[in-house]
């Protein structure tokens, strides 16, 4: 098996047959196995995805009965996978028609390499925005603003677990991971291969751009009844707090010169937003 797709989702019964639904509609046969993990849904979650996986072939549905967040989910798929390669997706999001054909095409034809990256589109409320990274030597731009776990293919032997539990995981996650790759290549062309969905009310992503749009500083929020108002956990301080200390506990960790100086970017910028500054721009 060449490639696992690993799709994560918890309450997210709406929109899992859109993801699964075209993960198997569009993958290669005998290439692509479709992993999804359900992370201790209380709806129709996994149901759903049992049914929509139900007779096919390279197909899992796995369950956590606890909670582990998508840190959590992605390595419980991880560890269930058999691919040579790994391609997380998020349940509320999808993949274009030909997305898959021309990954694997990208996987083949660059001999392999350890890292494959893909384009992707932002669908936001009002507009589409595509993203298409050069390889390699815009790649520090790509992991600095750590745009999605599914930004990118990688081989499953170099996979760094998840952080489970944090906030905004993939922050983390990113300069762990880039940190062991020596081989880039990336996915021809501009067309998108995934669609990263914001418009749904429940995602963090969309829970992250209305503080943002609105530049209330930390201190606003822990002193203030706004979460409440808003109809948000209490407890996004804290994560925030929480990802920034993992993100800095990340530097003792990394080797490689680049991957490095795009770190202290990153948390430099990270710090001023969530400790002195605002989450605006």
């Amino acid at each position: 098996m060449l490639l696992s797709v690993v799709i994560i989702g918890r309450n997210d019964a709406q929109h899992i047959s859109r993801s699964i639904g075209t993960a198997l509609r569009t993958r290669p046969e005998g290439d692509v196995e479709v992993i999804f993990v359900d992370d201790a849904s209380t709806d129709a979650t996994l149901s759903t995805a049992q049914k929509l996986c139900d007779g096919k072939q390279d197909t899992k549905v796995l369950h956590s009965d606890v909670h582990v967040s998508a840190g959590g989910a992605r390595n419980i798929g991880v560890r269930e996978a058999s691919g040579d390669y790994i391609y997380f997706h998020d349940s509320d999001d999808y993949l274009s028609e030909d997305g898959l054909d021309r990954l694997m095409k990208a996987i083949k034809e660059n001999k392999f390499p350890d890292v494959i990256l893909v384009p992707f589109q932002v669908l936001r409320m009002t507009r589409y925005e595509n993203h298409v990274p050069d390889a390699y030597k815009e790649l520090s731009d790509t992991v600095g603003w750590a745009v999605g776990p599914w930004s990118a293919a990688f081989k499953r032997s170099l996979y760094v677990p998840t952080p489970e539990n944090v906030y905004a995981e993939n922050v983390v996650w990113h300069f762990l991971q880039y940190d062991k790759f020596e081989s880039f290549a990336k996915v021809e062309g501009n067309d998108p291969v995934y669609i990263w969905d914001c418009t749904n009310p429940n995602a963090v992503t969309r829970t992250v751009e209305w503080f943002w749009n609105r530049s209330y500083t930390l201190e606003q929020l822990a002193f203030s009844d706004i979460l409440v108002k808003e109809g948000l956990k209490d407890s996004y301080v804290s994560d925030t707090l929480r990802n920034l200390a993992a993100l800095y506990d990340v530097r003792h960790k990394l080797k490689k010169p680049w991957v490095k100086a795009v770190w202290a970017k990153r948390f430099s910028s990270c710090y001023q937003r969530m400790m002195t500054g605002h989450f605006g721009h």
